[in-house]
């Protein structure tokens, strides 16, 4: 079975973060078990672990016990397949500068750089779910935020017919300057979760 197979049947990928210290890994996955929740694998204390390279990270996961994901079945077939790469990239650095960018609007941004956004914030809600964490989930759903990606998916995604004026008036009212700082808030907080295992 090649990669890209096992990681669609077994509901497990690796992705890259570009963070300011170096690109690290991270594995992330449905746990088809019970709610189908989507996952990062932690440690005991909720961090997210990280790895170095892919290598590193594949050599964790099949010695160290896995705590996370109770699909068993599905996380230790992912793991005995060879020649993982990262299927996403999520460049912080380019994040934070795309959103200090004077000279454009945040709600003016092409559909990749939405894209990038988004998939990082869902990122963020991935883990905020998975923790229960309530000041994390207070925080990804601040009004500036749901704006912001309220337009994002109707413009670029899926069309609201019924959601569409809703969403335009909504607009009226965006705050470019809180939206950033709120989006920085949460991704400097999960920068704070990172840790790579000793």
């Amino acid at each position: 079975m090649n990669v890209d197979t096992a990681c669609q049947e077994f509901c497990k990928w690796v992705i890259a973060l570009n963070l300011p210290g170096g690109i690290v890994y991270v594995l992330w996955g449905t746990d088809t078990a019970g709610e189908q929740i989507d996952k990062l694998l932690l440690n005991e204390h909720s961090d997210i672990l990280s790895f170095s390279s892919v290598v590193s990270m594949m050599e964790h996961v099949r010695t160290k016990p896995n705590k996370t994901f109770t699909d068993q079945h599905n996380y230790h077939q992912w793991i005995t397949i060879d020649g993982h790469e990262p299927d996403v990239v999520y460049d912080l650095i380019a994040i934070i500068a795309l959103l200090h960018q004077p000279a454009i609007g945040v709600l003016t941004l092409t559909k990749e750089e939405l894209m990038h956004l988004l998939g990082f914030y869902n990122l963020c809600g991935d883990y905020a779910y998975q923790t229960g964490n309530v000041a994390w989930l207070e925080k990804l759903a601040h009004p500036q935020l749901k704006i912001f990606f309220d337009y994002a998916y109707d413009t670029h995604f899926w069309k609201s017919d019924e959601r569409g004026e809703e969403i335009t008036e909504a607009v009226e009212h965006f705050d470019q300057q809180l939206f950033v700082e709120r989006y920085m808030d949460i991704l400097r907080l999960f920068t704070e979760a990172i840790v790579i295992p000793a």
